[in-house]
């Protein structure tokens, strides 16, 4: 008896940001027919088409049963395909989802999150949980201003699962590497099991020779297969591949399953043993730092968007009374110059205002209930 289990970032981007998509997607429901899987977690299913088109192609494969949001473009791009029974659902969307002003940078507004997904394995019930955490949009340059934000969702993503009793798998683009604090503190305060670490088959997930990477980048691993015992029954892992890495040939351009390689794991039953946190001292220290740096990154926005704020309408008052003056002595086109620069500047007004008196109070706030999570965890893990 085992369960066999798979993720994939199939980067299905909206508004023609990925290539290949139609092509992709059959390749990758294809592949997945013949790896002889019991459950996929897919990431970034993002448009209706690519949806429709993988659990099509997975229910011709005898994926039966499957899990997603109803609207793929504001949803968490996140969907389970499985061939066991799915008995029980849930999914939360993530508290901290990083920075609205950022409209090239999608998390703000993609509804990401947690989905929990118990399925009915041989041995009996197993937890899924699939997710994408916030990506860092400036790798190369190494200023990652989001640590923060996924330092909050890591906190969640413990939280959601404290209370677990069934044997848990959580996989999916987890936007860290293993050098990351945020990832000492999943660990650490989780229970959960790398079991790429486990099995010693440690291989990167976003690989440079992908024909979908731009030059410079580097490779790395932030896909991940973790594991945990459930109360009355364990799981071990017994096998892992990387998968979906292989190059293939579109009409004669090259492309791939998608910019991110997949895993593939199996897990069989074990008698159930106390879920060890390695260091939870450590990682609670480190999580209570991650928060600090992230709080005063959005204070610290807060504050320059109110300074912006306070210019522009510096601005927009001195340009609207240059623009009266122009008009008193019959200068169109300078009244007209100077109506556009302050018309523009009250708006900067407004969306800076919104910014900093709506919007990001909310950041600050998730911080603060952040810390509240941090706290109960604690607690947690003391009494036991």
């Amino acid at each position: 008896m085992s369960i066999r289990v798979a993720t994939l970032n199939v980067w299905s981007l909206p508004a023609g940001l990925a290539k290949h998509k139609p092509q992709r997607m059959r390749a990758i429901y294809e592949r997945v027919a013949g790896l002889n899987l019991d459950v996929v977690a897919f990431q970034e299913v993002w448009t209706q088409e690519s949806l429709d088109a993988l659990v099509a192609g997975s229910k011709r494969a005898g994926f039966e049963h499957t899990w997603h949001n109803p609207e793929p473009a504001s949803g968490s791009g996140l969907l389970v395909i499985s061939k066991l029974p799915i008995v029980k659902t849930h999914f939360e969307a993530f508290e901290a989802k990083g920075h609205s002003e950022r409209l090239n940078h999608f998390d703000y507004y993609s509804g990401k999150g947690i989905a929990l997904v118990t399925v009915e394995a041989p041995f009996g019930a197993v937890t899924l949980l699939d997710t994408h955490l916030h990506a860092n949009y400036a790798p190369a340059q190494g200023l990652d201003e989001y640590k923060g934000i996924r330092a909050v969702q890591v906190l969640q993503l413990v939280t959601s699962v404290a209370n677990l009793r069934t044997p848990l798998i959580a996989l999916g683009d987890f936007n860290l590497e293993e050098t990351e604090t945020s990832y000492r503190v999943l660990l650490g305060l989780s229970g959960l099991r790398d079991t790429a670490v486990d099995l010693g088959v440690v291989q990167p997930t976003w690989i440079s020779e992908s024909p979908y990477q731009t030059v410079g980048q580097s490779d790395k691993r932030i896909d991940y297969i973790f594991c945990r015992d459930g109360r009355q029954q364990g799981i071990e892992p017994r096998k892992m591949s990387r998968e979906f890495a292989e190059a293939l040939d579109f009409d004669g351009v090259a492309g791939g399953y998608s910019d991110h390689a997949g895993l593939v794991a199996e897990f069989a039953p074990v008698p159930a043993r106390a879920v060890i946190h390695p260091d939870h001292d450590a990682a609670l220290a480190l999580a209570a730092g991650l928060l600090d740096a992230g709080r005063a990154i959005a204070t610290q926005r807060q504050f320059d968007q109110r300074l912006t704020s306070g210019g522009a309408l510096a601005v927009g008052i001195a340009t609207y009374n240059m623009a009266r003056f122009a008009a008193q002595n019959r200068r169109r086109f300078l009244k007209n110059v100077l109506g556009f620069a302050s018309s523009a500047s009250f708006a900067m007004l407004a969306g800076n205002l919104a910014l900093s008196e709506w919007i990001n109070p909310k950041e600050v706030a998730v911080y603060d209930h952040a810390e509240q999570q941090l706290a109960r965890i604690q607690a947690d893990l003391r009494r036991n």
